[in-house]
């Protein structure tokens, strides 16, 4: 989806944040007080004025995925749950680590990647499977 698109399903301005400028391909955020504060989403701009986007990230256990998961979730209710389709790998800065659903189809973009601190997980980043890995958020 489009930010373009995003902005007049909610019926509001959406602006683009970037860190290098508004060049196409460059990586950003948007924000607009139409979105909830635990939605962060990354977009890659396609113009100076839009954007697709590319990861949605939510913090709040309200956001469920179509399976369920929610943030507050135990890496075992995961693993139990999306049995078989759960690649792990360390997280990058404390304790934990990142659990990332592999679709069955290869031909798929999309990805989901559960993010455990502890024992819960804090965060669920979805999105286009080049971009939903990415920690820094662009990066």
């Amino acid at each position: 989806m489009m930010v373009s698109e995003l902005s007049v399903e909610l019926g509001t301005t959406i602006e683009i944040e970037t860190i290098n400028g508004n060049m196409t391909g460059e990586c950003g955020s948007i924000s607009t007080p139409a979105i909830a504060s635990e939605v962060w989403i990354i977009v890659e701009l396609t113009s100076s004025t839009d954007a697709i986007i590319r990861r949605v990230t939510v913090s709040d256990s309200r956001w469920f995925t179509p399976s369920g998961m929610a943030v507050g979730v135990s890496e075992q209710t995961i693993l139990d749950t999306v049995t078989g389709q759960i690649w792990s790998s360390h997280h990058k800065y404390v304790e934990g680590n990142y659990l990332t659903f592999q679709p069955t189809d290869a031909n798929d973009p999309s990805t989901v990647q559960f993010v455990r601190e502890g024992g819960l997980i804090v965060q669920i980043h979805a999105g286009d499977r080049n971009w939903v890995g990415l920690v820094e958020g662009c990066a």
